[in-house]
């Protein structure tokens, strides 16, 4: 989507998904700072963070092929908070 910068919706669609790519790149590196810091006898609180790990992974590919459904259907759909960063980027 990057390489049709002429195109707008591409552009949109490409602003959107490195915005949440940002995003969820901060939540998993502050979740896995804190499995990591975690001490051992917290054992099912460390299972729980791993499982929110998990959750981040399955929602970020479920909002990244939703995206790409969407911009291969051309049609310029916008995540409320999202849509709000991506409009600063100035691409």
């Amino acid at each position: 989507m990057a390489f049709e910068h002429r195109d707008e919706c591409a552009m949109h669609h490409a602003r959107q998904g490195f915005v949440l790519a940002v995003f969820f790149t901060a939540v998993l590196v502050l979740l896995a700072s804190i499995n990591v810091l975690a001490p051992k006898v917290f054992r099912v609180t460390r299972f729980v963070i791993v499982m929110m790990i998990y959750a981040a992974y399955l929602a970020y590919f479920g909002l990244c092929a939703w995206g790409t459904v969407m911009a291969r259907k051309r049609q310029m759909t916008e995540i409320p908070v999202v849509h709000t960063y991506a409009a600063r980027l100035e691409i």
